[in-house]
């Protein structure tokens, strides 16, 4: 009875732990922008960005010709946050 009380509250602990992080979909028009998460460059749109932390947290959309575009959104835990811009020709 007792290792299987370990297994469950090890089984919540790794539960728990996977949804400390929250996502990001990220989607621009047009596509291929890179996007970068509080100043760091994690992929080109459109994308799911996985493994990012709860709060507040800047979004920054970059492609060839366009004028860059900022967004500040808050990340969840466990949730999908939809970021969503239409970048502007410069």
């Amino acid at each position: 009875l007792v290792f299987l009380f370990l297994i469950l509250l090890l089984a919540a602990n790794a539960y728990a732990n996977l949804t400390l992080f929250g996502r990001i979909n990220a989607t621009s028009i047009p596509p291929a922008a890179y996007v970068y998460v509080d100043g760091v460059y994690k992929a080109y749109t459109p994308r799911i960005i996985p493994n990012i932390l709860p709060g507040t947290r800047q979004v920054r959309f970059v492609r060839s010709g366009y004028a860059p575009r900022n967004v500040t959104v808050n990340v969840l835990s466990g949730q999908l946050t939809h970021v969503n811009v239409t970048l502007s020709a410069s």
